[in-house]
This record gives C-alpha cells, sequence and structure tokens, in this order.
C-alpha cells in the first residue's frame, strides 16, 4: 500500500519530469541546443520512470497503470504528461484494493 506521503513524493517527481520533458519539446526548435536539452530531458525522464516503476514494484501496489502511462510517455516524446496521471491512477487503484481486503478482514 502506498502511503499519502508517498504518494506526493512520486507525484511531485513525475511532474517535475513531465515539466522538463515538455520544455523540452518547446526547445527542439532552437537548432543545435534543442535536441541536447531535448535528450536530456528525455534521459531524465526514463531515469525517473524507472525509479518510480521499482519503487511502487516494491511497495506491493500493482504496477500496470505506471507502466502502461510510462509507456504512452515515451511513444508521445514526453509531450503528454501521461507519467503524472500513471502515478495518479495507480495510488488511487491501491486506495480501492486495500478498502476491499480491509472489508473482507472485517467481514470474518
Amino acid at each position: 500500500m502506498i502511503s499519502f506521503f508517498e504518494f506526493i513524493f512520486m507525484l511531485l517527481l513525475s511532474i517535475v519530469a513531465d515539466i522538463s520533458e515538455i520544455v523540452g519539446g518547446f526547445c527542439l526548435g532552437v537548432p543545435f541546443l534543442g535536441i541536447i536539452f531535448w535528450s536530456l530531458a528525455y534521459i531524465f525522464g526514463l531515469v525517473i520512470s524507472l525509479i518510480l516503476g521499482l519503487w511502487i514494484f516494491l511497495k506491493g501496489a500493482r504496477i500496470f497503470w505506471t507502466l502502461s502511462m510510462s509507456i504512452i510517455d515515451l511513444i508521445s516524446g514526453g509531450i503528454l504528461p501521461a507519467r503524472t496521471l500513471g502515478i495518479i491512477l495507480t495510488y488511487l487503484s491501491s486506495k480501492i484494493v486495500s478498502k476491499k481486503v480491509f472489508l473482507k478482514r472485517k467481514k470474518k
């Protein structure tokens, strides 16, 4: 289960990575420096995605939403904030699953 404070920290990491990729996408118009900045932002986004995926996996939550949204984010070149949406969906789905488990234990 992901705690609220972990969710906030993960959300901040994903927002920073998504914003850097969006800014990098807008910098592509600059001839040489734009490509370098976009590449660095893209690599930063990959590293953040790997960190978040490993963190969620080790917490025991379902990694489906984070993984699928990270793949969508990679395919789109980082222009869409799909990583942040994946973190939000993962947190909400872990809360729903933990409530179901809690209610099943309470009935016994």
